[in-house]
């Protein structure tokens, strides 16, 4: 299926053309919904369910061993960006109401992708980026955890996200000290890939379970959907 999606704004999504399956388009959406709409006063219930969506996408992907065809990249990218956001701004959206529901899913999301990314990843070039984005990322995991006090959080698999890191930095230091000069990209790759051989991800369980769509508990947000829809159509036909 062809889905042409919104290119109004940057950051802009690489641009596929042809029919792709349905997954990929709406994991589309999801990014751009998560690029896009940053900003302190966050919608966090807008973010909950762009994350959720991803999550139960991945989650069919892995328990179905389905490998898609997708930029991970850019997804992945995006995931470590809100961290960052989220880190930077800790003072304005702690006391945010659902905010540790966000920031548990959220990790947990990339977690799983952690572990179980051999399942739904095309390449291992593509699971090696999210290693690499994760190791980029660095210090602000720690910086991540403390703001929000994650490591209280027996829901939280942020020890997960900071042990792999912490592997890899050591790695890297090593072999930055045996060169006795800075790593090129290509030599952290080939790093990344040796990591493997000694590397033990401690996930949780069930991080690919959710609880099923109720209705009911979104129907406050269905009629405010429904009425920003309707209040849309008759902007845009007025301008007609």
């Amino acid at each position: 299926m062809a889905v042409r999606l919104c290119r109004q704004r940057s950051p802009y999504l690489p641009l596929v053309r042809g029919d792709r399956v349905l997954a990929a388009s709406l994991l589309d959406t999801m990014i751009d919904g998560i690029n896009h709409n940053l900003r302190r006063r966050l919608d966090v219930e807008l973010y909950i369910l762009c994350v959720g969506i991803i999550l139960r996408i991945i989650s069919h992907l892995s328990r179905s061993r389905t490998r898609l065809n997708y930029h991970w990249s850019e997804l992945f990218r995006s995931l470590l960006s809100l961290v960052r956001f989220l880190t930077t701004y800790q003072a304005d959206l702690k006391g945010a109401v659902n905010i540790e529901i966000l920031l548990d899913d959220l990790v947990n999301l990339i977690a799983l992708s952690l572990s179980a990314g051999e399942s739904f990843l095309p390449t291992p070039a593509a699971y090696d980026d999210l290693f690499y984005k994760l190791v980029e990322t660095g210090e602000n995991l720690v910086k991540f955890r403390d703001s929000y006090e994650l490591g209280k959080r027996p829901t939280s698999s942020i020890d997960t996200l900071i042990s792999i890191s912490a592997h890899y930095n050591q790695l890297l230091e090593d072999g930055a000290s045996r060169r006795g000069k800075h790593l090129t990209s290509v030599q952290v790759a080939g790093v990344i890939k040796q990591g493997y051989e000694t590397l033990s991800i401690q996930a949780k369980e069930g991080l690919d379970s959710w609880d099923k769509y109720r209705e009911a508990d979104k129907r406050s947000f269905l009629k405010k959907m429904a009425r920003t829809t309707v209040a849309d159509v008759k902007d845009l036909l007025s301008e007609t």
